[in-house]
């Protein structure tokens, strides 16, 4: 587990957590208020030190994908707009139009997916030289190995800036660009870190995979509320919305496969009630506010147990409705292990053993990787 400064519980911590002069990774389970913890006391301490220089930031959030950054970017906006704080959101598609028609413009937050920043910092259209704050949001995939290389030559260019990681799971190691400060970290942690939410009922069902097909329509069609249903693969995701519609229940999809737009428009009909059911990868998994969600299917079960909190972390959020639920279907050997640990944990209400954020094995990298270079 990651080394760094004395802990704090977050519930005295939170107003302190951007403190000037004080590295901070702040811990939390999903769902808890976590961007509000960091963004209300940077606009506090904006007010009186606002941006001078045209897209020259006093401070950015950097997260994983584009979805995340205009949520985010839409939290700030509105925290900042009666005290004049200007948010901008930077995210990958357009850095191209971006370089061809330069907008200068008095910023104080910029929001942005470490892609789009680092592009468009390098050739000058945003100035870094001011960060008073860089905020790592969903930390523990931003300094993941298919990160890394981006994040470090970002960090490198603040080096005076406060740095501030924000995460649902405790990253067991940071990049070493990060190695200097790291007994200078602040730690302020929620009592219940990685362990499972026992405000939402969670449930496995051990089944063949022939058998989830049709343990999935009977789910769907006796469905009266928003459903989040997640798939390891681009391909099941598709697939599975395709089967729902083929049989008669209304059923939006986001995945790696789709370019932004279809991903905001299928994300837009969840959350207008068009489909109340939302097939998805785990780029749905972390960040984006699913309050309105109140019963999530693992279709396919996570192979990392960080996964796995974060997906259930999509139900039982601070406004969510009550008597939320999980359900698992689990249907291989390789998953067994990793649900005995996980049931073991809820009996006892400990932390789940081995949860590590930094996701490690080649393959997966791979599609990692290739899911958020089309993200940025």
């Amino acid at each position: 587990m990651l080394s760094v400064g004395p802990q704090e519980n977050i519930e005295v911590s939170r107003s302190r957590a951007t403190s000037k002069g004080s590295h901070v990774l702040l811990a939390a389970e999903t769902g808890c208020g976590k961007t509000l913890s960091y963004l209300l006391p940077i606009v506090q301490n904006l007010i009186d030190n606002k941006a001078t220089d045209a897209n020259t930031p006093k401070a950015v959030v950097l997260v994983p994908n584009r979805e995340l950054a205009h949520q985010v970017g839409e939290v700030a906006r509105i925290l900042g707009e009666s005290v004049g704080v200007k948010t901008k959101v930077v995210v990958g598609g357009k850095t191209k139009s971006i370089m061809m028609n330069a907008v200068f413009e008095d910023i104080d937050i910029l929001v942005a997916t470490p892609g789009a920043l680092g592009k468009l910092s390098t050739v000058g259209i945003y100035k870094l030289h001011e960060v008073e704050y860089m905020v790592l949001d969903e930390a523990d995939t931003l300094i993941d190995d298919s990160f890394v290389d981006r994040m470090e030559s970002l960090i490198k260019r603040v080096p005076k800036s406060q740095i501030i990681l924000v995460s649902a799971t405790l990253p067991k190691k940071l990049p070493p660009v990060l190695t200097p400060i790291e007994q200078t970290i602040k730690q302020v942690v929620s009592p219940r870190i990685h362990k499972p939410q026992l405000n939402i009922t969670q449930k496995f069902l051990r089944l063949t995979k022939s058998q989830k097909p049709a343990q999935l329509l009977e789910l769907a069609k006796n469905n009266a509320h928003p459903m989040l249903i997640f798939t390891n693969k681009n391909e099941t995701c598709n697939w599975l919305a395709l089967f729902l519609r083929e049989n008669g229940v209304n059923c939006a999809n986001i995945n790696g496969d789709q370019n932004f737009a279809i991903r905001i428009d299928q994300w837009n009909k969840f959350v207008a009630g068009e489909a109340k059911i939302l097939s998805s990868t785990d780029v749905g998994s972390r960040g984006l506010n699913t309050i309105q969600v109140k019963h999530v299917l693992n279709y396919d079960f996570p192979m990392y147990a960080a996964d796995y909190l974060h997906r259930i972390g999509r139900v039982g959020r601070l406004g969510s409705p009550a008597s939320c639920r999980v359900t698992n279907f689990v249907a291989g050997f390789p998953e067994i292990k990793m649900v005995q640990q996980i049931e073991l944990a809820i009996r006892r209400n400990e932390a789940i053993e081995n949860v590590d954020g930094n996701i490690t094995n080649l393959v997966q990298r791979k599609i990692a990787r290739r899911q958020r270079e089309e993200a940025v």
